[in-house]
């Protein structure tokens, strides 16, 4: 009679044993960013299996938490050097005219990245770089909430009010920018 298989590949009832260099494959995968789903599939575990050991091993779960931290902060530190610009320096063989060949070191510079600033500063100075769609989506939810308490007068002023408000906070964050 044959075994069903598991999502991981393995028998159902298999019951995956977690070894030292099964736990080292998968934290070693955590590291290079790959997805729960990803790391079951290839070290050939359920993700049951893996949220059980996690459970049941402190250190196992700390390691992941740990591991997945790094992996975190290396694409932080990626994405600020890709805001910001950077040098990147490389060798390269270059043919000579007599047939022999010489190592060049480059040094290439890498301007900043316009979106990746935006994308940095949305997420890492969000009170100041949110989109103003957000202002504009929460003055419009007031407006509604207000309509049927007002006078159209009220309405009136109460909107100018509102948005002068923004307006103000729009002026502070681009005074607050400025350098000098």
């Amino acid at each position: 009679m044959l075994a069903m298989a598991n999502k991981g590949g393995a028998p159902k009832g298999s019951g995956s044993k977690k070894s030292p260099q099964l736990v080292a494959k998968v934290l070693d995968l955590v590291k290079q960013g790959k997805t729960r789903d990803q790391i079951c599939e290839i070290v050939g575990v359920a993700p049951r299996t893996l949220r059980y050991w996690k459970s049941e091993d402190w250190e196992f779960a700390a390691s992941l938490k740990e591991n997945e931290q790094l992996a975190n902060q290396l694409v932080e530190a990626s994405l600020f050097k890709k805001a910001t610009g950077f040098e990147h320096t490389y060798t390269t063989e270059v043919a000579t005219k007599d047939g022999g060949v010489v190592t060049i070191e480059q040094t290439d510079y890498i301007p900043p990245s316009d979106t990746a600033a935006i994308f940095y500063l949305k997420n890492r100075v969000n009170d100041r770089w949110k989109d103003q769609r957000e202002d504009i989506h929460k003055l419009l939810m007031v407006k509604q909430e207000l309509i049927g308490t007002l006078t159209p007068q009220e309405l009136i002023d109460e909107t100018e009010r509102l948005l002068k408000k923004l307006k103000e906070e729009r002026d502070k964050k681009i005074i607050d920018v400025k350098p000098g």
